[in-house]
């Protein structure tokens, strides 16, 4: 999700030669263009972008909004955050809170196994054949009942 400064906004339903703009199954559709920090990004709005239209409509030059913004090839799209989006954008930053706290750079760094110990040899460790601490290597832990 991208917070950005609308330089300007607008809302085509006809093409550049007047025509209206008819989608493959033949129905009409609005196309919203948005310019932001250099940049220019459009939305396809079809029979069910209402909400969107309505929300894109009160947009006017100078706001800061929320959009999230998809690459489809050469072109720059743009869409509404949904409540899906939106809570996974809060569960990003908890985690990120919970990472920090941990002292941890990202979750990837918890799923890493630690680094494989060196096999103990009779010369490791106390003399006797020891690298345990003074447990024989080749003789079993004792078992604990607890």
């Amino acid at each position: 999700m991208s917070k950005v400064t609308i330089e300007s906004i607008y809302i085509n339903d006809t093409k550049q030669d007047g025509s209206p703009m008819i989608n493959k199954n033949n129905e009409p559709f609005k196309m919203a263009n948005l310019k932001f920090n250099g940049k220019s990004a459009s939305m396809y709005i079809g029979k069910f972008g209402d909400k969107d239209l309505a929300v894109i409509q009160t947009w006017k030059s100078g706001d800061v909004v929320d959009i999230i913004l998809e690459e489809s090839g050469q072109y720059l799209n743009f869409k509404l955050p949904n409540k899906t989006d939106i809570e996974i954008e809060s569960i990003k930053f908890r985690l990120a809170r919970i990472e920090g706290k941990l002292g941890l750079e990202s979750l990837e760094q918890v799923n890493t196994p630690p680094p494989t110990p060196k096999p103990l040899t009779s010369d490791s460790g106390a003399s006797g054949g020891t690298g345990t601490g003074g447990i024989p290597i080749d003789e079993p832990l004792p078992e604990y009942n607890c």
